[in-house]
Parts: structure tokens; C-alpha cells; sequence
């Protein structure tokens, strides 16, 4: 609806829904559009959200102009990139630094940080040690437990995670965990766990 706007039903909590239609509000929107902040935006400051929709509007702009000046069949738009992916979706101003590896993509992350977020655009630092960035980071001992179908669990029992072609078995063993009397007060305790 022009220039009503809102706050996604998925965001329950009153006080946070009376702030966030507050901050809707107070954003300028041209005439014909609304602004709906989504559940991703629920935890982000007013200044972010109007910064957000200030590049979403460029964005827009700059697509309608590609639109109007291409004729069919024509890319208008394509989605950007996993390192404007990455800031766009999880970057707030919590995060100290944003580490990039090459530096084609180093640029590309500090021209995307000062589009959207020029105060903060010197946190982005480019990644200049030997070791490539998933090594240097144990990034990549991560993601091969990501794959591990054993996960340990404190007690020193562990849950075993076997993908099937029809379903996932999830078995829950108690390994070396003997801290119970019984064989059955032990299962109970890790299962528990």
C-alpha cells in the first residue's frame, strides 16, 4: 500500500514492533512505495535500517534506469556476489573486522562497505598473510567437522548421525561416560545430555 509500510507478523514482541514501526515512520519514502522491515532487520538500529533502505532505493533507481534505457531481452539486474552477499546479510556494526582474501575481492568489499556503510568501511581489511585465509583462520577444520558423523559430547558419550537415502538415523551412545551407577542411569543421563 503507498506509503503505509510496516513490520513483519513473524516479529512478536510488542515493544520491539512499536520501535521498529516508529523508525518506519521516520523514513522518507517516495511516493508510490512503503518500506516492510522483515525479521532480518528486527536487531538492527534505526540509522542502519535508514541506511539499508537509502541503498535499496539506489539500487531500485538503478535498476528501473537499465530497465527503461535496455531493450527485451536485456540483464537488468543480477544479485551480487558472494562477498556483497556477505556484508549485505550479516555485517552490523558488532563486527570488528571484515577479513578479505584477494584483492580484486578486497575492493569489492571496501567500494560495497562505503556504499552502505562508509563510517565503517576501514574495517575492512585485506587478508595478507602466507597461509590462505581458511587455514590461517582454522576455517577449514570447521567445516570438515561440519561433515563428521560423530559428535562428541561432554559427558564422553556421543551421538552418531547417519544420513540415509530415506531418513537420518541419530543414535545417542554413552562411549566412556560411566559417571551413573546403572547401565540404564547412564543411558538416561546422556540421552539427557
Amino acid at each position: 500500500t503507498d506509503n503505509q509500510g510496516g513490520v513483519s507478523r513473524k516479529i512478536m514482541d510488542i515493544d520491539l514492533r512499536r520501535r521498529l514501526r516508529k523508525t518506519v515512520k521516520e523514513i522518507e519514502t517516495p511516493k508510490g512505495m512503503s518500506v516492510i522491515i522483515r525479521t532480518a532487520g528486527a536487531d538492527r538500529t534505526k540509522a542502519e535500517v535508514k541506511r539499508d533502505f537509502s541503498y535499496l532505493l539506489k539500487l531500485w533507481e538503478k535498476i528501473r534506469d537499465n530497465a527503461i534505457k535496455s531493450s527485451a531481452p536485456a540483464m537488468i539486474y543480477e544479485e551480487g556476489n558472494i562477498v556483497k552477499r556477505s556484508i549485505r546479510d550479516m555485517y552490523d556494526s558488532t563486527i570488528d573486522e571484515v577479513i578479505v582474501e584477494g584483492e580484486k575481492a578486497f575492493k569489492e568489499a571496501s567500494t560495497f562497505m562505503t556504499l552502505i556503510s562508509p563510517t565503517h568501511a576501514k574495517k575492512v581489511k585485506l587478508h595478507d598473510k602466507n597461509d590462505p585465509i581458511f587455514w590461517a583462520y582454522d576455517i577449514e577444520d570447521g567445516l570438515a567437522e561440519l561433515f563428521e558423523i560423530e559428535v562428541p559430547l561432554r559427558s564422553g558419550g556421543y551421538i552418531v548421525l547417519n544420513p540415509t537415502e530415506a531418513l537420518v538415523s541419530i543414535d545417542v551412545n554413552s562411549g566412556k561416560a560411566t559417571r551413573e551407577r546403572s547401565v540404564e542411569g547412564t543411558a538416561l543421563k546422556t540421552n539427557m545430555e
